[in-house]
């Protein structure tokens, strides 16, 4: 084993000198032998790392982690990595004294058998992670369990797929289509822009966002479902509408709804609640979008892009199922597979939100409910996926994607680098300044 540009050797005697096997001190060791560029020589000093603390969870765990991160923000990654990652950690399960890393162990395995789409061992370690304080395992055993058509009210997963049986997906075809045949709406092309946020999304993002809408003069409609609205609310509200003259707004408010550390949960999935409502209400296509997303470009040139299709969404490639589709911005025309997705959709979130909410659960929604939706209507609904090319989302800090794709369509401020000094935050506060409002009052 050559010592190499890394003095492997030196990383080697840390590892071997020290008192205990740290998961931090393993998956950089593992990051680091990544590099070597034969195979043999990776594996070499991967045995010769787990050598020195061979009964340590956190040995497999953190080499493991290195070669094949379990966990969303990896696209298209080579599956021989997959593997060795799968490998690493059912050895652990047998080597390794059972310590505060099994449940942790399962997790992994249950996320990388799904990505290899083993879903049957996806299932048995979703099934084993049971426990676990880190709930992502609850997206992966879901993922398992719907890739193998396994739909049902599971007493280990907290994502309900009872609306995605045969029964009830048929009963609400049968809902949908009895109520659009007895007044079948008019054919539209116009669009209403929909967000949900609390009091403080709305000072925060909400009325920049309206102020880029007008500043670019969309013509969509734009609408707000506000929740849990505080005082200083209807006075920013009239404000808003006397600053952006001609940009079409429409308000809702709810109250009373507190679901503690969930609530964000909620927030993100209180528009899909209402999405059909506002959609016969306007007789409107609905364009669902998170209240921290900025156009470059009107919406519109996007929208176009939908016409014959009943769904437009932007898909990743290479992510789990809860990742597949960005719910930060996505289009539901006002077609018959259009509203029947959106009532699948409801039917599906309010059933799960009675066994508890859990993050990503709108993404999860609209992944299942497209490929439900698709399969049960034979191709009956057409989706438009949009390269994730046309979303620039800063993951702070590893790139800079507003600054480095200014010509990106969406900017989404959907990480904690949103409230930080970015590119994205000046320009917020640059739209806020200019149509008169204060951001640091806000």
């Amino acid at each position: 084993m050559s010592h190499g540009l890394f003095a492997l050797d030196a990383l080697l005697a840390s590892l071997k000198a020290a008192p205990d096997a740290r998961y931090e001190d393993y998956k950089a060791f593992g990051t680091v032998i990544q590099t070597l560029p034969a195979p043999e020589e990776r594996t070499q000093w991967c045995e010769a790392a787990i050598a020195c603390h061979p009964r340590s969870e956190n040995a497999y765990l953190g080499i493991a982690d290195a070669w094949s991160h379990a966990g969303m923000g990896t696209r298209a990654r080579f599956l021989g990595n997959t593997r060795i990652g799968i490998g690493l950690l059912e050895r652990a399960l047998k080597a390794a004294t059972p310590g505060d890393k099994r449940h942790q162990i399962h997790t992994n395995l249950s996320f990388l058998y799904n990505e290899i789409d083993r879903h049957d061992l996806a299932e048995k370690h979703g099934r084993l992670a049971h426990g676990n304080t880190n709930f992502t395992y609850q997206l992966w055993l879901s993922e398992a369990l719907f890739a193998q058509g396994k739909f049902g009210s599971d007493p280990l997963c907290c994502i309900d797929t009872r609306v995605f049986e045969r029964n009830a997906m048929q009963a609400l075809a049968d809902e949908v289509t009895q109520r659009w045949n007895a007044a079948p709406p008019a054919p539209t092309d116009d669009f209403t822009l929909l967000v949900s946020v609390d009091s403080v999304y709305f000072r925060k993002f909400a009325l920049a966002q309206a102020i880029n809408l007008h500043r670019l003069g969309s013509q969509v409609r734009v609408h707000y479902h506000i929740i849990n609205p505080d005082s200083t609310i209807p006075a920013l509200v009239t404000a808003l509408q006397e600053r952006v003259p001609g940009l079409k707004l429409g308000f809702s408010y709810v109250k009373g709804v507190d679901l503690g550390a969930s609530n964000n949960v909620y927030y993100a999935c209180a528009r899909l609640l209402v999405a059909r409502t506002l959609m016969e209400r306007y007789n409107s296509n609905i364009v669902i979008t998170d209240a921290d997303v900025l156009f470059r470009v009107r919406p519109e040139t996007l929208l176009a892009d939908t016409a014959g299709h009943d769904l437009g969404t932007i898909k990743y490639l290479g992510e789990p199922m809860c990742n597949r589709y960005n719910a930060s911005f996505f289009a539901i025309r006002r077609t018959l597979p259009g509203t029947y997705f959106l009532r699948v959709m409801e039917e599906f979130l309010q059933t799960t939100f009675e066994r508890g909410l859990l993050w990503m659960i709108d993404q999860i929604a609209l992944y299942y409910c497209e490929q439900r939706v698709a399969a049960v209507t034979r191709g009956g609904l057409k989706t438009l996926h949009w390269p994730e090319s046309v979303v620039a989302i800063h993951h702070y800090p590893l790139s800079s994607l507003w600054e480095d794709h200014p010509d990106a369509p969406i900017w989404s401020g959907a990480t904690l680098a949103k409230w930080r000094d970015t590119h994205y935050t000046r320009y917020r506060n640059e739209l806020l300044r200019d149509a008169g409002f204060d951001p640091t009052g806000l």
